[in-house]
């Protein structure tokens, strides 16, 4: 958490922003081998990978309008998270 401490304090101090920093949090969907579901909301919460059947992870469909010209860097930055895409240009 320390280089978020030095990340929050040089914006604040160099740009004058208050910038609140929060853990990230994503639920999955855990189904196990007995055929139950839990919500998992922290990895620490996993069972045994052998208890696990399957994990339902959410996603989003976006569409995003854009200039031509910062069209590749959203397409750099999509591929680098491995975002699953399907592009039409207008």
């Amino acid at each position: 958490m320390l280089h978020m401490e030095i990340i929050q304090e040089r914006l604040e101090r160099e740009f004058d922003m208050n910038v609140i920093t929060t853990v990230p949090n994503v639920s999955v969907i855990l189904h196990t081998t007995k055929g139950e579901q839990r919500i998992i909301t922290n990895p620490s919460e996993l069972p045994d990978i052998a208890k696990i059947d399957m994990i339902e992870e959410p996603y989003i469909l976006a569409q995003i309008i854009t200039k031509d010209e910062f069209v590749g860097a959203i397409l750099k930055l999509c591929m680098q998270k491995e975002v699953s895409l399907k592009t039409r240009f207008i």
